[in-house]
């Protein structure tokens, strides 16, 4: 979000992420994460971020007010080039999502997860860089989640609810640069799941129920210029 900070008001305690929002109406209480950090505020609390009227931000995110969500993430590259020259143009990053939604609606899945909403996400990899080219070798996975309140671990007949299953998808890329002398010319080819990983979701809504196939195996070309 951007703005000043915000002043406190009278109120019910709630929270907001940062986020491109407006006030938060007097009277509601809850907990609000939008892909930011969570802040603090209370009801009644002018909202340091701009961009959308009151009254969508009441629709929007009303169904969420009752979910708690506390998060950390990092990331981080290293030059192996640091440790001995021998390495050199070779690196590796990472980074990592740990998300601990919770319901806090009063009721039977007082506590379970948030449905949709694994706890673990994270991304490694490894890049070397000689002269005009890249190589690329990269893995990404995430934790199970659960399709419903109740965190139903069974999976139903229709195939609506039960637990999904985590996975680990590994993928490659090659791209050479042309320089600028052919307006950085970029070409590029990769495979998404080399191994042909077979992964799945489940539908959001209620109205189509069932499975959604992960992306199996890709190849791909991919190409951009600068001008």
């Amino acid at each position: 979000g951007a703005g000043k900070e915000p002043q406190f008001l009278p109120g019910k305690q709630g929270r907001i992420a940062h986020c491109s929002g407006a006030d938060i109406p007097s009277g509601v209480n809850g907990n609000v994460f939008c892909g930011c950090h969570l802040q603090v505020l209370t009801a009644g609390q002018r909202h340091p971020c701009r961009g959308r009227e009151q009254q969508g931000f009441i629709e929007r995110f009303q169904p969420l007010l009752k979910h708690l969500y506390l998060a950390l993430e990092a990331q981080t590259r290293y030059a192996l080039g640091e440790l001995s020259p021998a390495l050199d143009n070779l690196s590796v990053y990472a980074s990592y999502a740990y998300v601990n939604a919770e319901i806090r609606e009063k009721g039977d899945t007082y506590g379970n997860q948030v449905p949709f909403s694994p706890k673990h996400k994270g991304t490694f990899g490894v890049d070397y860089k000689p002269g005009s080219w890249t190589f690329n070798l990269n893995g990404d996975f995430q934790s199970s989640q659960f399709a419903d309140n109740a965190n139903t671990v069974a999976e139903s007949a229709d195939g609506s609810t039960g637990r999904i299953p985590g996975y680990m998808l590994w993928g490659a890329r090659v791209a050479y640069d042309f320089g600028p002398q052919m307006a950085n010319l970029n070409l590029a080819l990769g495979v998404k799941n080399i191994f042909d990983h077979a992964y799945y979701t489940r539908s959001y809504d209620d109205n189509n129920k069932g499975l959604y196939a992960g992306q199996p195996r890709t190849l791909y070309l991919q190409g951009s210029m600068k001008f």
